[in-house]
């Protein structure tokens, strides 16, 4: 019987699994998120459903992506969307 883990998105970046998976970033990502931004990274992570992060260019998206993958261990597989971008290219 395998063991389920259970992820929980803190904020922390002192916070790092012992073995992370190896696609995961290796440096923190220095990202200061908003309690209401924690929870709803939490209900996604809890409800296993994607959360649709939106703000103009340069607003942090990325570095949040980054932080959470980091803190859980978690892959991080960075592609940078245009109005050009066709789903078929991810």
């Amino acid at each position: 019987m395998s063991k389920k883990i259970q992820y929980r998105f803190t904020n922390n970046p002192d916070i790092q699994p012992q073995n992370p998976h190896p696609d995961a970033p290796k440096e923190p990502e220095p990202y200061i998120a908003s309690e209401e931004l924690i929870k709803a990274v939490n209900l996604a992570i809890y409800l296993r459903r994607p959360l649709l992060i939106e703000g103009e260019a340069g607003c942090g998206k990325t570095r949040l992506a980054s932080a959470v993958a980091y803190e859980l261990g978690l892959p991080f597989y960075r592609w940078d969307i245009r109005s050009t971008t066709k789903a078929k290219e991810g």
